[in-house]
């Protein structure tokens, strides 16, 4: 997501938690309970190529940043780190709502607002990203979700949510502003005016050059 204000940063959660094992056809952001320690380490035997390597703690900030994933990054939290380069880090999230789920992130304190940075912080980024996913081939993943939201933490974050083959989910139900997660899940149809209504506003609010 993009827009946010990073002036004035108001996290924004989810109602609710909750943790699948069914592989459903759409995946969400929404956090689970926390996972025991015994399935994180399975989970990260399971992902990271570094088995047995020592974490790179080097964090590009000062050591007073208190912000939980800077915390993170230079090995001061317990965690599941599954990927490493000279730029980002990914663990295991303690508190997912399916199997795997990693967040990455960069090894500086930069904007939570992921669209809204820089060139080049922002293709570092992507870099790293890109390099993270193939850990999930060592799963058999059949793709992984990414989404960058920024509301929860404020610190750049990147959730990466690998897929399996699934089941059919039922459609959820239409909200008119964000509630703490994003969804790929199908919503109920729109009927012509519904959108045609989507297709004005998108356009009144579409950025020209």
């Amino acid at each position: 997501m993009t827009g946010s204000d990073t002036q004035h940063w108001q996290a924004v959660l989810a109602p609710e938690e909750r943790y699948g094992d069914e592989n459903p056809d759409h995946v969400d952001s929404k956090s689970g309970p926390r996972m025991t320690r015994d399935v994180l380490d399975e989970w990260k035997r399971r992902l990271s190529p570094y088995e047995g390597a020592e974490d790179d703690l080097t964090f590009d900030g000062p050591a007073s940043d208190d912000n939980l994933f800077a915390r993170i990054v230079r090995g001061e939290e317990e965690q599941w780190r599954v990927y490493q380069d000279p730029s980002s880090v990914a663990v295991l999230t303690p508190f997912p709502n399916g199997p795997l789920k990693t967040v990455l992130v960069p090894r500086h304190h930069a904007a939570s607002d992921v669209l809204g940075l820089d060139r080049a912080e922002f293709l570092a980024l992507l870099r790293s990203t890109h390099s993270a996913l193939r850990i999930f081939d060592r799963v058999d993943a059949i793709g992984v979700a990414i989404v960058m939201e920024g509301f929860e933490i404020d610190y750049a974050h990147i959730k990466l949510t690998p897929r399996f083959h699934g089941n059919k989910s039922e459609r959820c139900a239409f909200t008119h502003c964000y509630s703490g997660f994003l969804t790929s899940q199908r919503g109920p149809d729109l009927d012509a005016k519904q959108a045609l209504d989507c297709h004005r506003l998108l356009v009144r609010v579409w950025p020209r050059d």
